[in-house]
């Protein structure tokens, strides 16, 4: 069936199974083609008033001026990897449960569960008065 070797191509392709869902139909005995789409994401930085139009001295209402924030803003959405992520987190992978083990078969036994620290990582600031 199409829809099902569809489905199946998707999901090799890397998108989430539980993100796929489809339906056939048939109008006239004659089934209708695949119609596949998706949600696309975009983060949209803000237009940012310059400061120096701004009077920050004189905001009779104790409101936060019009820009506001808008740097932040600015630089976050040119930042984002996958701007869908601000919308739902991503799903997370199995972790590797190796190095915990580690630790706590440590800590069970009364050692120390940090890494042997050297006098090379030890950090003088001057020596001059002592």
């Amino acid at each position: 069936m199409l829809a099902a070797d569809t489905r199946r191509a998707l999901a090799d392709a890397g998108v989430s199974y539980a993100a796929i869902a489809g339906s056939t139909r048939e109008v006239g005995g004659e089934t209708m083609p695949i119609l596949v789409s998706f949600s696309r994401f975009e983060a949209q930085a803000p237009e940012c008033a310059p400061l120096y139009e701004q009077d920050l001295a004189h905001q009779s209402n104790n409101q936060p001026w019009s820009s506001f924030g808008c740097a932040t803003n600015f630089n976050l959405a040119s930042m984002v990897e996958d701007p869908a992520d601000l919308d739902h987190p991503r799903d997370m992978a199995a972790r590797d449960s190796g190095r915990r083990d580690t630790v706590m078969q440590a800590y069970r036994a009364g050692e120390q569960t940090h890494a042997e620290r050297t006098s090379d990582e030890r950090v003088t600031i001057s020596n001059a008065v002592q």
